[in-house]
């Protein structure tokens, strides 16, 4: 698949871009900056409890994806299973966001 070098590249790549969009060099009109850190309550606008709430959220988004990695670690055959626990959460995660509307 992608060697070590490509993914340190593209994530070096993201970090030097949202850089240059905070210093507006990519702006169209005038620069984020870092102005938006010290409005009002940001970046605490609801308080510790929505910041501990929104830490949960995201934790519980990132379960599924985290022990598929873990799992292929400790699988016999992880060439055959992995692609079938990906297909497995694909289907979770739709049925999930979907349901509601149901």
């Amino acid at each position: 698949m992608f060697s070590r070098h490509v993914c340190a590249y593209t994530i070096i790549i993201f970090i030097v871009v949202g850089l240059l969009m905070i210093w507006g060099i990519f702006a169209g009109d005038a620069p984020a900056g870092w102005a938006n850190w010290t409005v009002g309550d940001a970046p605490f606008a609801g308080g510790w409890h929505t910041l501990f709430m929104t830490s949960m959220v995201v934790g519980f988004s990132f379960q599924g994806t985290e022990l598929m990695g873990i799992a292929a670690g400790e699988s016999e055959n992880p060439g055959k299973n992995i692609p079938k626990a990906a297909h497995q959460i694909f289907w979770r995660i739709s049925f999930f966001i979907s349901s509601p509307f149901w």
